[in-house]
C-alpha cells in the first residue's frame, strides 16, 4: 500500500524562439541538503506525467507532480528532499542551455504516539459476611 498526493507545475518559455524543454527528478548530492533533510530514498516516488515539452515563443506549459511514497513506519518523521530539473533539450549545434531545478521537499508526520491506559481494575471482591446475632432483653 502506498500514499499519494501531488501538484501541478508550470514552466514558460520567456525566450523569443521555440524551445524543446525536458523535466527530470533528481537526487540532490549530501551538500545539497537542507539542514534536517536527507536525500530522498527513491526518485521513483515522484513522477512528471508530462515531462518533455515544445514551447512556442512566451508560452507556457503545465503538467502533474505525482508522489507516491511506500506506507512504510520507517518513514514516519523523516524529511526528504529531492530536486525537478526543468532545462532545455539542445539540439547538436547548440551549445548553451537552460535550467532551473526547483527543490521539493517531502516531510512525513511522526506517527502518533498511542497512550496504554491500563486496564480497569476489576470490582472489588467482598468477602462473604457472617450474619449478625441478635440478644433478646
Amino acid at each position: 500500500m502506498a500514499e499519494t498526493g501531488g501538484g501541478k507545475l508550470a514552466v514558460t518559455n520567456r525566450s523569443e524562439s521555440t524551445v524543446d524543454l525536458a523535466i527530470d527528478v533528481i537526487a540532490p548530492s549530501a551538500t545539497e541538503l537542507l539542514p534536517g533533510y536527507e536525500i530522498i530514498p527513491d526518485t521513483a516516488w515522484v513522477k512528471i506525467v508530462l515531462s518533455t515539452f515544445t514551447l512556442a515563443a512566451h508560452t507556457s506549459a503545465v503538467t502533474d507532480i505525482q508522489i507516491t511514497v511506500p506506507k512504510d513506519a520507517k518513514f514516519y518523521g523523516k524529511k526528504f528532499q529531492v530536486y525537478i530539473w526543468s532545462h532545455t533539450i539542445l539540439p547538436p549545434s547548440k551549445n548553451i542551455g537552460v535550467g532551473l531545478q526547483s527543490r521539493l521537499l517531502l516531510e512525513f508526520i511522526p506517527l502518533p504516539r498511542i497512550k496504554k491506559t491500563p486496564p480497569p481494575s476489576p470490582a472489588p471482591k467482598l468477602a462473604p459476611q457472617k450474619p449478625l446475632k441478635t440478644r433478646k432483653a
